[in-house]
């Protein structure tokens, strides 16, 4: 089933208004209805990331992380209206990044430096593969796919392909983003309740 909506333009004040229990994005012109399955381990991943992440950033007042939710304006034509909006599973956004006059309500006019997807069951690989290159392709510096049932971080960085991958046994360092922090890959999959 496609799952593709077309119409003729789409405006920001469109994106605000699309359904909330959906993840609803704009794939080349085009409101895509890109919501998944998302299961224990997927929102466990995203917290465990949150809990690495957010300190340091905060610490080293590096910028803003946020949680599943956060859509981006990735490129809007004035004529043809927005032509891609996405909203990761994770994100960081440095201060430099966030315009002084925007209106904090809306979503974010411009892309993350980085944008994380947790890959669920029912997601289509093409889905994937498309929000990757729309990242990358509007100057996000890196986008980390993780794959829990692999217990992999795939992790592509702008304008240097192919991916690195790292599996539970590996670290990751990534200096560019957040200085001194290493993460172990094991740390996203651990429950401290089992």
């Amino acid at each position: 089933m496609d799952n593709t909506i077309i119409r003729s333009k789409i405006t920001i004040e469109d994106v605000m208004h699309f359904d909330e229990d959906k993840r609803i994005e704009v794939v080349n012109g085009e409101i895509k209805d890109n919501t998944v399955t998302a299961g224990f381990m997927h929102a466990h991943i995203i917290e465990n990331l949150r809990d690495i992440i957010k300190p340091v950033a905060r610490k080293n007042k590096l910028g803003h992380v946020f949680g599943d939710g956060l859509t981006y304006i990735l490129y809007e034509d004035k004529e043809e209206g927005v032509r891609d909006a996405r909203i990761p599973d994770f994100s960081f956004v440095r201060p430099n990044l966030i315009p002084k006059d925007w209106d904090r309500s809306r979503p974010f006019p411009g892309c993350p430096a980085l944008a994380v997807e947790v890959v669920s069951p029912t997601e289509k690989t093409a889905d994937l593969m498309g929000k990757i290159a729309s990242f990358l392709r509007y100057d996000t510096e890196q986008v980390w796919v993780i794959y829990p049932q692999k217990q992999e971080l795939h992790q592509y960085v702008k304008d240097n392909l192919p991916p690195r991958i790292y599996t539970a046994q590996d670290t990751l360092i990534v200096e560019t983003l957040f200085p001194e922090l290493e993460i172990k890959i094991a740390s996203l999959f651990v429950d401290d309740y089992e």
